[in-house]
Formats: C-alpha cells, sequence, structure tokens
C-alpha cells in the first residue's frame, strides 16, 4: 500500500466571512459554472449531493481519499479519462472498503473535480482545508443546529431557493433572498425538502400500512355464518362489519339465486332481505316457515329492519337459530 493518510486533512470547524469584491465573485461565479458542467460529465448531479448529507467524519475521510488520488497520477489520470471512479484500482493501494467508496462515489468525485483542476482556484481558496494535528482537536462555535442556518458559496439558485457549497465542502439547499449571484457567500435557513420530513413520512407510512392491514384482517375475518333454509340451502358468510364475503348453495337453483342477486359485500340485512324477495318471487318459501340458523356470533335482531319489514308484509313467518337461541320473526 502506497503512503495514505486517512487523518491527513480535514475540514475546519471555523469559518470566517468571505470578504471577496465583486470582481472575485464573479470570476469564481464563472468557475461554479464551469465546475458544474465537469462534474455532470461524470453523470453527478448537485442535487443528488445535496441528498447525501455525509457527516463530518465521512467528508473529512473523502477528503483524504480525493487528495490521494489527486496526488496519484495513475488513480487521476484514468478518473479523468474514463469520466469515472477508477474503484477497483483505488481498492488496490488504500486500505479502504469497496463499499464505502462505491456509497461516497459521487462526493468522491465532486471533490477531485474541485481540487484537481487548477482553473478552479477561487473555489478551492474557499474551502477550509487543515492538516490534522494528533492531539489538538480545533473547536468552532458551536451553532444551534435546531435553526439549521447554513453558509457557502451559491452553486446554483432557482426562483425560491439556492444551493450553496460550504467552507467545509456541504452541499446544501437553502431558501433563497432576492439578487443573489452564483459565486456570492449568502446564509440561509436550510430548505426543508421531503427528505427533511422522511422519518415523519415513514412512520406515517408504517401506520398506514398497519392500519390496512388490521382493516383487510378485519373484513376478511368470518364472524358468523348463516343458513338459510328455502327450498334451496342459502349459506352466507358474515365478517365483523356485517358484510356478506362469501356465498355458496348446494343446489343449482340456489346456485342460479346467488348469481341474480349478487349479494357479495353487501349488508347482512339487504342480503337476507335480497334472498326471500327472491325466494318469494321464485316459489321457494317452505310450505311452513322459513328456518335461518346462525353460528358464531349472534344476530342482533334490531338491525334487521329491512328484513322483518318485508317479512311482516308479506305474512312469512321465520324461525332463527341463533347460535342456539330460538327466536321468531312474523309469528
Amino acid at each position: 500500500m502506497s503512503g495514505f493518510d486517512n487523518y491527513k486533512f480535514r475540514f475546519s470547524s471555523l469559518h470566517q466571512l468571505s470578504l471577496a469584491g465583486a470582481t472575485i465573485v464573479k470570476q469564481r461565479g464563472n468557475q461554479i459554472v464551469l465546475m458544474g458542467n465537469e462534474i455532470e460529465l461524470y453523470n453527478v448531479l448537485i442535487k443528488d449531493l445535496v441528498n447525501q448529507c455525509p457527516s463530518d467524519d465521512i467528508r473529512n475521510q473523502i477528503l483524504n481519499i480525493a487528495y490521494y488520488i489527486v496526488s496519484d497520477l495513475e488513480c487521476y489520470e484514468k478518473t479523468i479519462k474514463d469520466r469515472a471512479l477508477p474503484i477497483i484500482k483505488i481498492k488496490g493501494k488504500i486500505q479502504v472498503a469497496r463499499s464505502f467508496l462505491e456509497l461516497w462515489q459521487d462526493y468522491i468525485i465532486a471533490y477531485v473535480v474541485i481540487l484537481g483542476n487548477p482553473n478552479y482556484k477561487y473555489i478551492q481558496d474557499y474551502l477550509k482545508i487543515e492538516e490534522s494535528v494528533v492531539g489538538l482537536e480545533v473547536k468552532g462555535l458551536k451553532l444551534d443546529k435546531s435553526k439549521e442556518v447554513f453558509t457557502g458559496i451559491v452553486i446554483s439558485k432557482s426562483k425560491k431557493r439556492a444551493t450553496i457549497l460550504t467552507s467545509k465542502g456541504e452541499f446544501k439547499k437553502i431558501d433563497k433572498r432576492d439578487n443573489i449571484d452564483i459565486g456570492e457567500e449568502v446564509t440561509g435557513s436550510e430548505s426543508k425538502g421531503l427528505r427533511s420530513y422522511k422519518l415523519h413520512i415513514s412512520i406515517i407510512g408504517i401506520l398506514i400500512i398497519i392500519m390496512v392491514s388490521i382493516a383487510i384482517n378485519r373484513y376478511t375475518t368470518i364472524t358468523k355464518t348463516i343458513v338459510i333454509n328455502t327450498t334451496s340451502a342459502i349459506k352466507i358468510e358474515v365478517n365483523s362489519f356485517n358484510k356478506v364475503v362469501n356465498t355458496q348453495s348446494p343446489t343449482t337453483k340456489g346456485v342460479e339465486m346467488l348469481k341474480e342477486i349478487q349479494i357479495e359485500d353487501k349488508g347482512m340485512d339487504e342480503s337476507l332481505y335480497e334472498i326471500l324477495k327472491y325466494s318469494l318471487k321464485n316459489e321457494m318459501i317452505p310450505t311452513n316457515d322459513v328456518l335461518i340458523t346462525v353460528s358464531g356470533e349472534m344476530i342482533d335482531f334490531e338491525t334487521l329492519e329491512e328484513t322483518k319489514k318485508f317479512l311482516e308484509d308479506n305474512d312469512i313467518m321465520v324461525k332463527f337459530n341463533n347460535s342456539g337461541n330460538e327466536h321468531y320473526i312474523n309469528q
């Protein structure tokens, strides 16, 4: 392995406002436009860099890998030639996990492009990079993280937002004030996109899945089975919502009835009414009475308003075996 030092350089936690004049801002803006175009040649998009958000430690590690690539002529030339990160070649030279290189290759490429091209001097100068000193930790002012305010140079802008590159090598999207230029240093609150609410969205998504699963389970769970003994026995299965889930009959006439009245997904009361109405119309009512047998949860007869009215209007007597309890309607 070559002399790769994973901790040689780091981004400084101290930041001083840039006092660049209008000329430097304009030249830096021109360099940023060229840099953005060059990065796109590697199929790296600024918006993807904004969405990745490596931690300070990871960003420092990416910085050292980028410096190594720029200093290693073979790796650097292959990167420029192929417009891609030569992961296998880099892995063979330095002790860095391949998974790390693959995960952060867009950030590595962005740093290689910035650090390796002398035409991007004003961008390089803006980045606050220092050599690490063993046993010495430089501490900057602690910012209120809840405010999520960032300072950096503008690398792209839209009507309401701007993307900036901070002196710590971060790509951030902030809410934009009016009249800012590419290359200008600005400060603003981080723009809240969907990524900022991904935890909330995930929780809501999980809750929706749970609720839908519970609803589906309740809908498909049979709570009572009802057999209506007309001249052809009709069996219906009812769920906890009192909706008919399944129907069947052992006779041809019963199958014809079910095919015509189509009671699946209808309410229990409406279904019993349709069965009895069809039976009366097609002379399928027994001479004595109709026996309806219920197994499982007992029927609450107060819920059978339509059925009871039909039986009374047509003087039909029905005997219910309601889970072992006998009950007559229109006796």
